[in-house]
């Protein structure tokens, strides 16, 4: 507690500035090579054209995660996973594409029927 009140008084005075990362680049990376890993190959394809390559797709993905916005997004979604590890347990083992494409086929019905039956 004492560290906490002398850490809350360091940035009160301006010694220091609250630190917002909850991923360190090299996680962020890491992330991003699962991802690029698993995604489907038209997924990957429309992201590799729209950034102009998957040099300049990297840079920009580690560029917005590393953002303070992001971190704090992120801090609330590692919460819900009950830890940094359980989250990125999930990200390094991803569902199988077929379960990740029957999952989107669901929510894409679900959407189809609210939409004829004119509920939202």
């Amino acid at each position: 507690m004492e560290r906490l009140i002398a850490r809350i008084d360091d940035i009160l005075k301006g010694d220091k500035k609250m630190d917002f990362a909850v991923f360190s680049k090299s996680e962020i990376e890491e992330m991003f090579q699962t991802i690029m890993g698993h995604m489907p190959d038209e997924m990957r394809q429309m992201a590799i054209e729209e950034f102009g390559g998957v040099e300049q797709w990297r840079k920009h993905y580690i560029e917005a995660l590393s953002s303070e916005k992001m971190q704090k997004g992120y801090a609330k979604v590692v919460e819900w996973y009950g830890g940094k590890d359980e989250y990125l347990s999930v990200v390094k083992n991803p569902v199988s594409k077929e379960v990740a494409e029957s999952y989107n086929k669901r929510i894409e019905a679900i959407e189809a029927f609210y939409e004829r039956s004119g509920e939202h």
